[in-house]
């Protein structure tokens, strides 16, 4: 496993997130072969080919469009008033025209698989382009009927079957728009092995087989992961003891159950996913805390030995070394001026620990833990949502 390609995506306050799924996903397809989102809702009260311009219409005027139907006035009113569905339409129309801005990340989906990008333009527009992507054996294929749209550019593709816990009850929302805001953590989970909020670790990993799970596999899977916490505790103040290591493996900490901050949603239905948080600890860089935990969380499920990770992270100049507890505790404290700094330390921590962090890999069976789950982390060319979507990451190498 290369380090220096592992993120750590940052969440920022405010980041907005929108689900727009036409017809059930039927226009997916189409979605992303022409770069973009559209509703129907507002076709069916206004057709923009029978004006002069194709500028959308006021606000007003898409109001009087709808009660011109009468399906969708309210037929008790004195005065002329949308009933439910003319409502419900009507914030379809202004969710999509006002609120989806450029920059906010745009989930859509079908039966099969998630997609998730950056929407590129506050305005919308009208088209008729079908955006039929060509059929390479000639049938025939679906043309987009929606005419107001706006630009998308598409980043990751990810099974549905990946999402089908951590987002089942959002997936199933009626509404073409939704706000996914509150699910940041389940969308970020789909796609980063790691991301954080400043104040907790979150990562994922997905269990592939299909086989039934051993309850003593997935206790031990557990297990190894609620072990990284005191772990780091441990490593920041010296170096790992052969005593600590006999009673970490062997569920002999002095620690109290609730002492251990790792919490869990797991959704391991074989297949089936597991998001996972720890809190970054006080007293020490934010920033390398949530690096050490990663490479913690690595070697603990078996996706790198910590020899590896040792040769792949800079330990800087040897002579001038910090880690000894004194020096450790001096250093950590500091706001870090840079990556070499928050690089160099890690490094250290890691190369200074290696041996111990590879035994108590092998003592958790952590290889043969993966081996029967069939686990891996999110590996997704991300790169679309952090240039355009403003995502912050900072890779562990």
């Amino acid at each position: 496993m290369d380090l220096s390609q592992i993120k750590i995506a940052r969440y920022e306050e405010g980041q907005k997130i929108w689900m727009v799924r036409a017809d059930s996903g039927q226009y997916l397809e189409n979605f992303m072969f022409g770069s973009v989102i559209s509703i129907k809702h507002l076709d069916i009260f206004y057709n923009f080919s029978d004006h002069d311009t194709k500028d959308i219409p006021s606000d007003e005027a898409i109001r009087k469009s709808i009660l011109s139907k009468a399906n969708y006035r309210d037929q008790n009113s004195k005065t002329p008033k949308l009933n439910g569905s003319g409502q419900r339409s009507y914030n379809q129309i202004m969710h999509f025209l006002h609120d989806i801005k450029r920059g906010d990340l745009i989930v859509s989906l079908d039966d099969n698989v998630v997609v998730i990008g950056v929407c590129r333009s506050s305005k919308a527009f009208f088209s008729k382009r079908g955006l039929n992507k060509p059929d390479p054996e000639g049938g025939s294929t679906t043309k987009l009927p929606h005419t107001l749209r706006k630009k998308v550019e598409w980043g990751p593709r990810i099974p549905r079957s990946r999402a089908a816990g951590l987002l089942r009850a959002p997936f199933q929302a009626v509404h073409t728009i939704s706000r996914l805001d509150k699910h940041w953590k389940e969308v970020f989970s789909l796609i980063y092995p790691f991301f954080t909020d400043g104040e907790s670790l979150y990562f994922s990993q997905f269990i592939g087989t299909r086989e039934e799970i051993n309850g003593k596999v997935i206790s031990k899977l557990f297990s190894n992961l609620s072990n990284v916490q005191p772990l780091l505790d441990e490593m920041l103040n010296g170096v790992i003891t052969d005593a600590f290591v006999d009673a970490l493996v062997n569920d002999e900490l002095e620690l109290a159950w609730e002492s251990f901050d790792l919490t869990t949603k797991a959704f391991f239905m074989s297949p089936g996913g597991i998001s996972s948080k720890l809190p970054l600890p006080a007293g020490i860089a934010k920033e390398l805390a949530a690096k050490v935990l990663a490479v913690l969380v690595l070697i603990n499920i078996g996706l790198i030995s910590a020899e590896a990770a040792a040769e792949q992270l800079d330990e800087g100049d040897s002579t001038s070394s910090i880690y000894t507890p004194g020096g450790m505790i001096k250093e950590r404290d500091l706001k870090p001026s840079g990556e070499d700094n928050v690089g160099r330390m890690l490094g250290e921590l890691v190369k200074g620990n290696a041996a111990q962090l590879e035994q108590i890999k092998k003592r958790q069976k952590a290889i043969k833990v993966k081996s029967k789950l069939k686990l891996t982390i999110p590996d997704y060319d991300t790169s679309v949502l952090e240039e355009k979507g403003g995502v912050k990451v900072s890779r562990i190498d």
